[in-house]
């Protein structure tokens, strides 16, 4: 049994369930079927042996999970942070207008504090977005 006759029973037979389970999850529903058919497009370009794993349900909701994670991150909000003289011309920012924003202002100024490696670390990763890995 290869995984180009497999697909087509997999397909049948999970992906309604996967996609109620991704539309719960994310408002746009043609996201939910994009994601959707990644997981099934990963598969297919990276077959298992479909008959080694015990739970197959199990295996396709966290495949599907890694997929939505993956989709979650690239859609991450990317608004920039301010600089500390922006905060200071503003006027009394409406709390909870926007928690990106209320949060980017105190993170300048909390960084100073900081130890030099922590700070660092926080610059490359949340400032300039540069992957750990």
């Amino acid at each position: 049994m290869t995984a180009s006759t497999v697909m087509p029973d997999l397909w049948q037979d999970y992906h309604q369930r996967l996609l109620s389970y991704v539309a719960k999850r994310i408002s746009n529903t043609s996201d939910a079927e994009d994601i959707v058919q990644t997981v099934f497009l990963k598969i297919q370009q990276h077959p298992p042996q479909l008959k080694t794993i015990p739970q197959l349900e199990a295996w396709l909701l966290q495949v599907t999970k890694n997929t939505l994670v993956d989709y979650w991150r690239k859609i991450k909000p990317t608004t920039p942070l301010l600089e500390e003289h922006d905060y200071a011309v503003e006027q009394d920012p409406e709390p909870n207008e926007n928690p990106w924003l209320n949060l980017s202002c105190c993170l300048l100024s909390m960084m100073k504090d900081l130890p030099e490696k922590y700070k660092q670390a926080v610059e490359l990763a949340d400032l300039q977005e540069i992957k750990h890995k």
